[in-house]
Parts: structure tokens; sequence; C-alpha cells
């Protein structure tokens, strides 16, 4: 008899509410069971039909903050804005936005508080569980903003808040080396709050993995638990125009979730498919 104990991996959507079309599949993805938790843009134009969903299918979901790539925020601060461009939508990437926070810091972190916690309020008015908080461009590693995140999971509850890293530094990849000393940072920062974390994976090919890419993601991560990230979808051509600058191929990652190999593979991994709130119930909300 075989007494290796399950892997339990959360296989989570990021960008539902993103749009229309992208937000249908991962529904549809989730009522199938191949996608088993979700992160919420409160910002997106499918923010309603996302609600919708998650409702019918009696999920929870988790908040995906967001101060970038030209989304709509929630919160006007009218002239005096460092938020935004001069449409008034998000600045492009974090680069954009950490210039501002360098010239005006109390400023920019004042408004990200205030956007941010209108995000998770919006979310949490609709009366869906937030059961973890995570960032569009992993916004949430970084000094200041960093500790945004974990007074809002305090604030509200929310047991588990995402600690991305890479599987491993990389000569090649220089960013690396910056991504795991502040996900170390942040790491300590949870148990110092007492707030819950998994590890992580799906970082390295993120908007771009298969099937064979997904499964050594978990065969690398050899923890009890895990969260497995990723962007399926199927996009239609103005989401494919909207963010061409993302090189994403959601089509693909649904397709590898799909695939018989990879679920194969998850068998012999002996992983069992769970949520953030099944982690939650497990674990009362500590690490694993």
């Amino acid at each position: 008899m075989n007494s290796r104990p399950n892997r339990l991996v959360v296989f989570n959507a990021d960008d539902l509410g993103l749009s229309a079309s992208v937000t249908e599949s991962v529904l549809h993805a989730m009522e199938d069971g191949l996608v088993t938790d979700a992160s919420l843009l409160a910002c997106g134009e499918a923010f309603d039909l996302a609600v919708d969903g998650l409702r019918r299918l009696g999920k929870g979901v988790g908040a995906h903050l967001t101060a970038v790539d030209r989304e709509k925020p929630l919160v006007d601060h009218g002239s005096g804005g460092r938020l935004t461009g001069p449409d008034g939508c998000f600045l492009t990437n974090r680069n954009a936005l950490f210039v501002r926070l360098a010239a005006a810091p109390q400023t920019v972190l004042a408004q990200l508080r205030a956007e941010w916690r209108a995000q998770v309020e919006r979310i949490a008015a609709t009366g869906l569980p937030i059961t973890h908080l995570d960032s569009h461009q992993h916004l949430h590693l970084f000094p200041g903003l960093r500790e945004l995140v974990l007074d809002l999971a305090r604030e509200y509850s929310i047991p588990f808040v995402r600690l991305p890293r890479f599987h491993r530094i990389s000569p090649q990849r220089p960013v690396s080396l910056a991504v795991n000393l502040l996900s170390a940072r942040l790491s300590r920062a949870l148990d110092r709050a007492g707030l819950g974390r998994v590890d992580f994976a799906g970082l390295e090919d993120s908007g771009r993995q298969d099937a064979k890419k997904l499964v050594l993601a978990v065969e690398r991560r050899p923890g009890r638990a895990l969260e497995l990230a990723f962007h399926p979808g199927r996009a239609d051509q103005s989401t494919r125009t909207k963010y061409r600058h993302w090189n994403f191929h959601w089509d693909q990652e649904l397709a590898a979730l799909r695939d018989p190999a990879f679920r194969e593979a998850m068998e012999r991994l002996h992983v069992t498919a769970v949520s953030f709130a099944d982690l939650a119930e497990r674990s009362g909300g500590v690490a694993f």
C-alpha cells in the first residue's frame, strides 16, 4: 500500500474579471474542476460577470490588487492623482509606478492605500468570501506596498497572501535574485503578522505555460501545499489587442489543464486539488 501523503495544490487562475471572454472560460474551467480558485480584478470590465458566476458556483475568491496596466481605478484623486496618466487610467507598468513612488512616497502610498482598500471593499461588498490576496505584477512584494497588503489582509480577515518566488536563482535571469530576496522578506513579514502563505509556482513561464511546464512546476516544489498560478482562457481579439504587450497564450494554458498527460501526472504525484478556502479549513490559516 502506498502511504505517501497527498500534495495539496490550489489551481489558481489570475485575472478573473479581466474581460468577458477570459472570465467566461475561467468560470467554465472552475465548473469542470480544472481550476479550483481564482483571483478577481475589482477594476476588471467583467467584474459583475465574474461575481455572478462565482455565486452560481458557490465559490470564494481572491483579490487581485492592481495599480498598473492601464485599468481604470476605483478612486478618483482628481488633479492630484499620482497613480494615473492623463487619460485617468493606471500607468503601464510597475517601473512607471515606482518612479512616481520615489518622487512622492507619502502621496503615492496614501493613494494606493485608498485604491487597494476600495478594490478589496468592492469584492467584500458582493458577499463573496475573500480567501486570499495577491497583486498584478506582484506589486505587494515591494517595501511599502507589502505593508499595505498586510494591513488589508488583517483588516478584512483574509487568511492567505501570495508568496511569489522563482524555483531557483539563475544568472541568466537576474530578476530572480531580486524577486526571491523580496519573497523571503515577505515570508518573514507574513509570519510576524500571523498570516498564511503556501509555496508558489508559475512565475517562470507566466502566461506561456504548457502541460510539461506545469508538471515540472509541481515536481520542483516538494512541500505539503502549493499554489499553482496560471492564466487560462479564451481571449477574444479585443482582449488580445489591449494586452498584447503581455504576450500571453491563454488558450495554451487552458489546453494544458485539459491535457490527459497533465491529469495523469497529477495522479502520479498524489495531488489533491483544493481551494484556498479548503486550505484555511485544514490549517486554520497558517503556513504549510
